[in-house]
């Protein structure tokens, strides 16, 4: 008799739980949860080869423009990369910092526009 008492149980409303009862049978099925969707992937994009940039060529910083060769004296016959540029520039223009600093290539007109971006607050 106590192992059918064990078997089940009758709660405050009286309810009776237990292996057989069906209410115990509805608490423990488990409801059916929905597959996720798939996340649809971004294309890998294939870094475009940093640009060569020659003595002839003008930077453009907001409206201010200057021949590479004012910055960079010595410009090797393959050229230079913008980011060379850029670290000569940030002795004059102190925004022109790696974290801050981004810039625009026109290969046809060779011209650079040389952007600062705004810190965390917003300011410049």
């Amino acid at each position: 008799m106590t192992t059918e008492m064990n078997k089940k149980q009758i709660d405050l409303f009286g309810d009776i739980y237990g292996e057989d009862s069906e209410i115990t049978k509805s608490i423990t099925k488990k409801p059916a949860t929905p597959k996720p969707a798939a996340i649809p992937t971004m294309p890998k994009v294939e870094p475009k080869p940093p640009v060569k940039v020659h003595g002839d060529w003008k930077a453009d910083f907001y409206g201010n423009v200057f021949d590479v060769i004012d910055y960079v004296e010595e410009i090797p016959e393959e050229g230079i990369e913008v980011e060379e540029l850029r670290k000569e520039m940030q002795k004059d223009f102190f925004g022109l910092s790696k974290e801050r600093a981004y810039w625009e290539i026109d290969e046809e007109n060779k011209y650079i526009f040389l952007f600062q971006k705004g810190t965390s607050k917003g300011a410049l």
